[in-house]
């Protein structure tokens, strides 16, 4: 049951779990100043009946921990327990000297968090329940002398003492739990924020993805076009025999174009990031290093060392995690000298499950401001005509996309590790001791 005032649900989750912990504190503070006023400032009081009312706090309190997630989805039930809060210090006042009791401030804790927690509609009952309680107080009340006058000769009162008193740990209690409730939701706007790049990434992955397969398809007609008359003519100038030798030549060569033009478009699609919908698959390490180095060419894959456990098994899609591999492996690769390795390592975490990849170089390295756009779409620093700057988005938007994520470390001087973390994807044997390829 929500209504259009509720507060979002992780909201009144952090305002639950901070009203039980002010509950607890409302209950230790309340026994304790009983305690202190009856045997300590020797207070007529009627000691048994109010602890009583204390313990019936913390007793309802305990269930409330227990049932914490039942209240976050029945909001009468959380509503039931701020009213419940309010009539049970109402009824502390009243056997404690009613409207002359200076912890009548206390209904404000109730009203502040109330107005945090619940729902317009619910949080205004509160306010009208501690309104009608206190009012209520002056119709009638137990009296208590020490709390009825406020100057006494030669000083004051146990009452304005008592005001100090109640003023402070009220004032305690509702700054401690707001201050706390506000980092709380700072770090849910961090969150959200964090959230929002990511869906931002994901748009602009799509989008790759969109143009990649829109230039497939629109170059699949032409190309399929030029295939048949390429045939057509190859078929002709075999019958002409040894008089059209070079037009045999011509069209066989037009033919291999057309199949090359047609892997480089599939090439692209699967390097923005069409290969993440496939579906995951187990397999052992090694039929992701050969996918690896069939997508590197023999060149690159010459000066990659793989570092991996023996006999591992992932749990993750070949394709698409070896083309996110491959975009950081070529980064790595530019940036380092034209006669150095750069190294891959696959490092499984049994109790987790989770799969980490490091791709590490001992290039120049990146400063701070460069890294933190590094895995910005179409940033780089390379010359122009040597890349569009894609690499490093596409390995974070893939990684993402697979439940993972991507991080940087790095420094001017001392290199680049990248680091790829993808949750479950280790389905297999422990680590050993890593050996290179």
């Amino acid at each position: 049951m929500t209504g259009a005032g509720a507060p979002p649900a992780r909201h009144r989750d952090i305002g639950l779990r901070w009203l039980i912990r002010l509950r607890w504190g409302a209950v230790a503070s309340e026994a304790l100043v009983v305690l202190v006023a009856a045997y300590g400032l020797g207070i007529a009081l009627r000691t048994g009946s109010l602890l009583g009312l204390v313990a019936l706090i913390a007793v309802s309190n305990v269930a409330l921990d227990r049932a914490g997630s039942i209240a976050l989805r029945d909001d009468r039930l959380l509503s039931a327990l701020f009213l419940f809060d309010v009539a049970v210090l109402t009824a502390l006042l009243y056997l404690s000297g009613g409207p002359t009791n200076p912890f009548s401030v206390l209904y404000l804790v109730y009203v502040t968090l109330g107005a945090i927690v619940l729902e317009a509609a619910w949080a205004a009952a509160v306010v009208l329940a501690a309104i009608a309680g206190y009012g209520a107080l002056f119709l009638g009340h137990v009296e208590v002398p020490a709390l009825s006058m406020h100057h006494v000769p030669g000083g004051v009162s146990a009452h304005l003492y008592g005001m100090f008193v109640a003023f402070a740990i009220c004032a305690v209690l509702v700054a401690y739990c707001v201050s706390r409730l506000s980092e709380a939701l700072r770090r849910r706007e961090l969150d959200l924020a964090a959230a929002g790049d990511r869906a931002a990434r994901a748009r602009q992955l799509a989008a790759l993805t969109t143009l990649s397969a829109g230039a497939a398809h629109e170059l699949a007609t032409p190309l399929g076009t030029i295939a048949i008359a390429a045939g057509e003519m190859l078929r002709e100038a075999e019958a002409l025999g040894h008089a059209a030798e070079g037009w045999v030549e011509d069209a066989a060569l037009i033919q291999a174009e057309v199949d090359r033009c047609r892997a480089i478009l599939d090439h692209l699609a699967a390097k923005a990031g069409a290969t993440v919908g496939e579906p995951v698959t187990n397999a052992p390490i090694e039929a992701l290093i050969a996918a690896l180095g069939e997508r590197l060419g023999p060149g690159a894959w010459a000066r990659v060392r793989f570092e991996r456990p023996d006999a591992l098994t992932v749990r993750l899609p070949v394709a698409a995690v070896s083309q996110l591999l491959a975009n950081l492996v070529r980064n790595a690769l530019s940036a380092s000298a034209a006669d150095a390795a750069v190294r891959v390592r696959a490092l499984p975490d049994a109790a987790s499950g989770a799969l980490r990849f490091a791709v590490i170089d001992h290039g120049a390295g990146m400063d701070a401001a460069t890294a933190e756009r590094a895995t910005e779409p179409f940033f780089t620093t390379k010359r122009a005509g040597e890349g569009m700057g894609l690499g490093l988005f596409l390995a974070r938007a893939t990684s993402e996309a697979l439940g993972g994520s991507l991080s940087l470390d790095t420094a001017p001087g001392r290199g680049t590790t990248v680091q790829v973390v993808l949750p479950g994807a280790c389905a297999g044997t422990p680590p050993t001791d890593a050996d290179a390829r």
